[in-house]
């Protein structure tokens, strides 16, 4: 299971240890992004970037300081050369972007 953080508030450890009681299942793993799960998946810079056919240099090297990682990463999406990654990430001008918080 992968769950994250809007905001690094939490050292992760402490967050599977508290939500984990009793014995652990050693086929089951949680996972703890420090950030929104956006900065995890743009951290893999190359591979994003070539997901997206966008320059690289684009994508900060230290993508847990973007400061809102699910508004930066449609911001990429819009300069992407794939129209169908434009239509399936991008909202339509006018519609609301729902941030979970």
């Amino acid at each position: 299971m992968l769950t994250d953080q809007d905001a690094p508030s939490q050292c992760p450890p402490q967050l599977v240890q508290a939500w984990t009681k009793g014995e652990r299942n050693s086929k089951f793993f949680l996972r703890v992004a420090v950030m929104e799960v956006e900065s995890w998946v743009m951290a893999d810079r190359r591979g994003f970037a070539d997901f997206l056919s966008i320059p690289v240099n684009r994508i900060p090297e230290n993508t847990d300081v973007i400061l809102q990682p699910k508004e930066f990463l449609v911001s990429l999406a819009r300069l992407s050369k794939k129209t169908r990654l434009r239509q399936e990430i991008v909202p339509l001008p006018g519609a609301t972007m729902v941030i979970d918080t």
